[in-house]
């Protein structure tokens, strides 16, 4: 798990486990945005 996988443009290279996490956090951070922006329009 020591090979990394993923360029975060600001926390580095990241392995596996870390993008996982990490893709796992920004969708549910960005989710209520995307869903803010659909009741709009």
């Amino acid at each position: 798990m020591k090979c990394k996988i993923y360029k975060h443009p600001i926390a580095g290279m990241l392995n596996i486990q870390q993008a996982l996490r990490f893709f796992g956090e920004h969708i549910t951070h960005h989710t209520p945005q995307i869903k803010n922006l659909l009741k709009q329009n």
